[in-house]
């Protein structure tokens, strides 16, 4: 994976959400403190999201149709403020909202002190900072992670599948009204027991008890019987054949080809579900570390680089880069602050600073 992959993974994951007037690019052009139309999409998009994280619209297990409607209402209000020529240059009270919002989650103050106004312009670095934070923040990356989990219903669908034939609907259906016919049998008997007390109905009630005890022992046995047979057959099969025999609920599956067909496609969705979790989780933590490699070059724009450089390499006094990256948690189990470099380590482009242009 590289850092334009991972950079196009933030892109999605903003878009998912809603937020999507950036593209790879403009972050890459952030990357160097490019003007204009870079910045102004920069504080756009960091707007946007500051809106969406005060109305809970950043996370949920879907956000399929919520996802259109936002953009497209948040696009319209960019409209209305670009036809009354307001957005010619940063709003001052778009500024102060979103900086107030900042400081209230705990931003660090180098981050967003220097995006009001009074400092003049901030630079499309430092808002790409904060939006870094932000992003952190609003835990985006582990809320596209959770919703490509199965779903609950998905689940039967899934391994570990059952050994025998249990959740066959015929199987269910069997078990669901002999479940019904034992609750109402103990309803009657316990209506019959309620009235004036009458030794002959509890002796009549005891002995059908120790009779149904009786026949639920022999079919136990019986039971057990016929799976120390099977077991015996499973295992005789697997020597003749050198491999696993099919199981009853495999066979019952080929023997219902539709039935198949739902697993089959169940089992695909989940596996490309999974991929996209680990390259998710593998995006987040290389994204960071080349926040990682930005945080430096402001350091070194703003004159306290050693300093950032040496909070972000290994948690050391800078505010500043303790605060971008707070984002030392898990992301799909891949702990950031804890993951090892050699993992990126045969990329080509500028990881944590070293060489190329990205």
């Amino acid at each position: 994976m590289s850092v334009k992959d991972a950079i196009n993974s933030l892109c999605q994951v903003l878009a998912g959400i809603g937020v999507g007037v950036l593209d790879a690019e403009t972050i890459r052009q952030a990357k160097f403190n490019a003007s204009g139309t870079v910045e102004l999409r920069l504080w756009r998009a960091l707007h946007d999201l500051v809106l969406l994280h005060i109305i809970n619209a950043t996370g949920g297990p879907s956000l399929g149709q919520q996802q259109q409607q936002t953009q497209q209402q948040l696009d319209a209000m960019w409209r209305n403020i670009e036809d009354e020529e307001l957005f010619d240059a940063i709003p001052a009270s778009g500024a102060l909202f979103v900086c107030e919002h900042l400081r209230a989650w705990g931003c660090p103050a180098q981050l967003v002190g220097g995006l009001g106004h009074g400092h003049g312009s901030p630079g499309s670095r430092r808002v790409l900072l904060v939006l870094g934070w932000l992003v952190s923040h609003c835990r985006l990356y582990e809320n596209a992670i959770t919703r490509l989990y199965p779903a609950a219903e998905q689940l039967p669908l899934l391994p570990p599948y059952p050994e025998d034939t249990s959740l066959c609907p015929s199987t269910s259906s069997s078990y669901c009204t002999a479940t019904q016919h034992a609750r109402s049998h103990l309803k009657a008997v316990a209506e019959s027991l309620s009235g004036p007390a009458s030794w002959p109905l509890v002796e009549a009630a005891s002995h059908h008890s120790l009779m149904l005890l009786g026949k639920a022992r022999t079919h136990m046995a019986s039971l057990q019987s016929l799976l120390d047979a099977r077991h015996r057959l499973h295992h005789q099969l697997w020597v003749a054949q050198g491999s696993r025999p099919l199981t009853p609920f495999e066979l019952h599956l080929l023997s219902h080809p539709p039935l198949l067909q739902r697993h089959a496609s169940a089992l695909h969705d989940a596996t490309a579900d999974a991929r996209r979790r680990a390259q998710l989780a593998a995006s987040a933590g290389l994204l960071f570390l080349w926040l990682g490699s930005v945080l430096d070059e402001q350091g070194a724009e703003d004159g306290d680089g050693r300093g950032a450089a040496a909070g972000s390499r290994a948690g050391g006094s800078s505010p500043t880069a303790a605060g971008l990256m707070q984002v030392g948690g898990c992301y799909g189990g891949c702990v950031l602050d804890e993951q090892p470099l050699d993992i990126f380590e045969t990329q080509e482009t500028g990881i944590m600073g070293r060489g190329g242009s990205t």
